[in-house]
């Protein structure tokens, strides 16, 4: 039985389209997010490969590993006008969809923007709310086990997220935006909410379509936006006070709920051999080889019989055995 034991989680940022490991988390990304709020990827490719071009935002593509495996991808945007993080996808293997999973890469994804000084002033995401939460999909019931735990506030005013291009209709439904800031706040103002939905809406959703669309599409889809934006415009200006946040109720830990089960443990995996143990074997094989080669070079300069060095070409090789014995010995405790 082993004495020490650990998982090791990394993310590494992606920013061209070509790389192999990025093209294998999409895979990942196309065969778990549920379609009606999959952005497609033909799409996330042209803006990841204009981010040094785009003056409204810019996207965060980080590939996921679990003790050197890719387990899969994560995808966050910055609106640089409002400085607001979107925290958009975070898809993984179907063994790996578990709480602790997803908490631990919203952290790393979170610690990445701070390390890198990235300065943000609100941290925010969507959460499905069709049927007042009845009926909302299994990535947000897991993303708001998360967010409750990562203390992430439920904005308490209407939001609706918006149709994904003008064929996906199941993608426009009501919602809820929780936000993080440095603070655990309790209140925003009426303008500062309007503007964090206006951003979202319009420095966002559509810069991004106005791409793929026609000159017509495009009219339509800003009809679109603009229909939702005034039914959340309305209703908030219409209440007195600011717009609460709620920090401390949390339903989607209450056992109560309909919610899928998500505990569990992180299952195990075989590792793969390290750089370092790589290096180690290649040493240990090679390097003798050099050594016996370039000897039977000297003996030969020298005119000295090859016979006269077999003992010490013997010794080389017990060397290299003994070796690989204690090598394989200190792997197995």
């Amino acid at each position: 039985m082993k004495g020490d034991f650990g998982h090791e989680f990394s993310i590494r940022r992606i920013y061209k389209i070509t790389d192999e490991e990025y093209i294998e988390a999409l895979r990942i990304y196309n065969e778990t997010i549920p379609f009606e709020i999959r952005t497609e990827t033909n799409e996330i490719n042209f803006w990841l490969s204009k981010n040094k071009e785009n003056n409204y935002f810019e996207i965060y593509m980080f590939v996921l590993y679990l003790d050197g495996k890719l387990i899969g991808l994560s995808m966050t945007t910055y609106l640089k006008k409002t400085k607001i993080v979107v925290d958009e996808y975070l898809a993984v293997l179907d063994q790996y969809r578990i709480n602790t999973i997803f908490l631990v890469y919203l952290s790393l994804i979170q610690s990445y923007y701070k390390e890198n000084n990235i300065d943000y002033s609100y941290y925010v995401t969507e959460i499905s709310n069709k049927d007042s939460g009845e009926s909302i999909n299994w990535e947000s019931q897991i993303s708001l086990k998360v967010l409750c735990t990562e203390e992430f506030g439920k904005i308490n005013a209407p939001y609706y997220t918006l149709p994904l291009g003008l064929d996906n209709y199941e993608s426009n439904f009501e919602a809820i935006l929780y936000i993080k800031t440095n603070d655990a706040i309790k209140s925003i103002s009426k303008e500062t909410y309007l503007q964090i939905v206006r951003s979202i809406y319009y420095d966002y959703f559509l810069i991004w379509y106005e791409k793929f669309m026609t000159a017509e599409e495009l009219i339509q889809y800003k009809q679109e936006i603009q229909r939702n934006y005034e039914l959340i415009q309305n209703e908030v200006l219409d209440c007195s006070g600011s717009v609460s946040i709620t920090n401390s109720t949390c339903i989607a830990l209450n056992p109560e709920n309909n919610f899928k089960r998500t505990a569990g443990t992180i299952p195990v995996s075989q590792n793969r051999p390290s750089k370092v143990t790589f290096l180690i074997l290649c040493a240990i094989f090679i390097l003798p080889v050099i050594i016996i080669l370039g000897y039977s070079e000297l003996m030969a300069f020298m005119n000295i019989p090859l016979s006269s060095s077999t003992s010490i070409i013997g010794s080389v090789i017990t060397v290299v055995l003994t070796s690989l014995v204690t090598l394989y010995i200190s792997s197995k405790k």
